[in-house]
This record gives C-alpha cells, structure tokens and sequence, in this order.
C-alpha cells in the first residue's frame, strides 16, 4: 500500500489568520487601555489644579473677612470657619498686641488645599 502525502489544507492556513488578527486585536485593545489611563490621569491632574485654585481664592476672601473686621474696630472676633459654596476657610488669629496680629487662613475645596500667613502691623 502506497502512502499519500499529505497536502497543505486551506483550513490551516485559513487558522493562521485568523490566530493573527486575534493578535493584532489584542495588541489593539491594550493600545486603547493604555490612552484611555493616561487621560483619566490628566483628567485628575485638572481637577486638583481646579481645587487648589478655589482653595486659593478662598483664603483671598478670608484675608478680606479678616482685615474688614480687624478695621471695623481692631478686635479680633475669634476663629471660625467660613463655608463657601464650593470651597470652606478656616480663619485662626492669636491675640492682638501692639506689635501687631497674626492670622493663619486656610483655604481648602475637595483635595486642594491652599494656606496663608498674614502678619497684621497695627498703627495708629
């Protein structure tokens, strides 16, 4: 009995393909994770940089809180906290001496936190 040879099928090289494009598929797909991460991480970037600006602003309008009421009458009413609507300031004072006042404010929105030292000289 004669042996016959066996000859290349179609199906076989038609399994090669399709094995490829599946590669190349997969190649694609880790390509388009990877972009996708690398906005959401931007995206993130902005948004702190967003906060820390309120946060920044914040502390600008606690500093005038605190000199309109310094200048009203020269007396330090106290700390407390101030709630804005996308942001809140915390206005902390010692007492005031002849040498001056000092005034921390910190202004803080979501993660962004921004924090200011006033020295206050008073003069008559």
């Amino acid at each position: 009995m004669r042996r016959q040879r066996s000859i290349p099928s179609a199906y076989g090289r038609r399994g090669f393909a399709v094995a490829t494009v599946v590669v190349l598929l997969l190649l694609l797909n880790f390509l388009a994770f990877g972009s996708l991460k690398a906005g959401s991480v931007d995206a993130a970037v902005g948004a702190l940089r967003v906060e820390t600006l309120r946060a920044l602003y914040a502390c600008d309008a606690g500093v005038i809180v605190a000199m309109d009421e310094l200048s009203a009458d020269g007396e330090w009413g106290g700390d407390r906290t101030l709630q804005m609507p996308h942001a809140t300031v915390s206005l902390t004072g010692g007492g005031v001496s002849e040498a001056g006042f000092d005034l921390v404010i910190e202004g803080r929105s979501g993660y962004g936190r921004r924090r200011v030292a006033v020295r206050v000289d008073i003069s008559e």
